[in-house]
């Protein structure tokens, strides 16, 4: 857009011209005003200085008031007095017009220059708007580019360039976040899918055996448990999978109350119990009842009991403790048991989904994924540590308000 179209377009350079207008108007009004009172004052200084030289005075003189009465009366008889009207005489419109013209040409002049500045100024701010407006195109059709600031450092143009250019960076790292979430959405799914027909191949081979195979009762027997196997395998990594679809679409509707931790824990100590007593593992709970927290129990019930399944089917112990303490201005919570360990190579990946390679019964491989976001989500940052032989202790330290801001660490200790 050129400068013509600038002027024509924008409000604010058609304002500059019609105030230029305006003033050049003002100016010869005022101009016409005050060149009046200028020849009504100079041709009364021209009388006075006529009347005192008639009344006997030098013109090089002041005029004098004696001398002015003096020439007054010689004059009387034409009618020349200092109260005549400066209008009546023939100099008077050469003079007015030379003051007008020497006044409204000054102020013309100054009036000019102040718009011609003002509209430089402006037209320099509308361009720098029109290459921030392509700019703004250029960044939606490229997101990844940057943005670039005009105008002085501390002026007003700066801090637009600069929010826009924050709103770019936001918009940026939004994209990006939709596409990480996109590709953990993708590779999810992919996953899930692997664990199903893994699955579902079993019980269709099982199937076909069983309707086309003349087999002993006891083999019917075997192959018909691993079908009903193979289903609640399935119907749990259904459900598990949808439980880790919200966390990760961060669709889940936390009800923090203030409550016994104590009590969450004695909840999920009891529902694993059966468990624990099948496999012939101790599980204690240590605990003081009266550590409150705000938090959402069963959803975070969900979670320990994940760490405690994880304990009693895959560590190989024989002993876990609960163990749950109160410390200045935060809570301890430990799972601790004294099994195998966990070897390095997969702690770097415990809460990675479908990554432990258990072939446990109705085992997911989500379920420490799941237990992590949940204690993500109440403030507490689940770390892990463990070593071949050693045990392995889950620790998670809640400070303060949950805030779902935590990020999961792994570490490990020798003896």
């Amino acid at each position: 857009m050129d400068r013509a179209e600038r002027l024509i377009s924008n409000r604010g350079s058609r304002r500059i011209l019609l105030c230029w207008i305006a003033g050049l108007l003002l100016a010869a009004a005022g101009a016409w005003l005050l060149s009046g009172k200028i020849a009504a004052g100079f041709l009364a200084r021209e009388i006075r200085a006529v009347l005192h030289t008639a009344g006997g005075g030098s013109p090089t003189e002041p005029p004098d008031p004696a001398r002015i009465a003096a020439g007054y009366a010689q004059y009387a008889g034409i009618g020349v007095s200092e109260a005549a009207p400066s209008q009546l005489f023939p100099d008077y419109g050469a003079v007015r017009t030379a003051a007008f013209l020497a006044l409204f040409g000054f102020s013309a002049l100054l009036l000019t220059g102040f718009a011609l500045c003002a509209y430089r100024q402006t037209d320099r701010i509308y361009r720098s708007l029109e290459q921030i407006y392509q700019d703004c195109l250029r960044l939606a059709d490229h997101p990844g580019d940057r943005f670039t600031g005009y105008g002085s450092e501390s002026g007003s143009l700066r801090k637009v360039c600069s929010g826009i250019g924050r709103l770019s960076d936001r918009f940026r790292h939004a994209e990006s976040a939709l596409q990480k979430d996109k590709q953990q959405l993708t590779d999810f799914l992919a996953d899930f899918s692997h664990q199903i027909k893994g699955a579902l191949s079993v019980i269709r081979l099982n199937r076909d055996m069983l309707d086309e195979l003349d087999l002993p009762q006891d083999e019917r027997e075997r192959l018909s448990g691993e079908i009903t196997e193979q289903l609640d395998r399935t119907e749990a990594l259904v459900l598990e999978g949808l439980k880790l679809a919200k966390l990760d679409a961060a669709a889940v509707q936390y009800r923090f109350t203030e409550q016994s931790l104590a009590e969450t824990c004695r909840i999920a100590e009891q529902r694993v119990r059966p468990l624990f007593r099948q496999k012939g593992i101790a599980l204690t709970l240590d605990a003081d009842s009266g550590i409150l927290f705000p938090h959402d129990r069963v959803w975070l019930c969900e979670a320990l009991e994940n760490l405690l399944r994880n304990s009693a089917e895959h560590a190989g112990c024989t002993e876990t403790v609960i163990a749950l303490e109160q410390l200045p201005g935060a809570v301890k919570l430990t799972v601790t048991d004294n099994g195998a360990g966990i070897p390095p190579d997969r702690l770097r990946h415990l809460f990675d989904r479908f990554s432990s390679g258990s072939s446990a019964p109705n085992h997911t491989g989500i379920g420490m994924a799941i237990a992590n976001r949940i204690f993500s989500a109440h403030g507490g940052a689940l770390t892990v540590f463990s070593a071949p032989g050693s045990g392995t202790q889950f620790l998670a330290v809640f400070c303060g308000q949950p805030a779902p801001s935590a990020e999961p660490q792994s570490g490990s200790i020798s003896g």
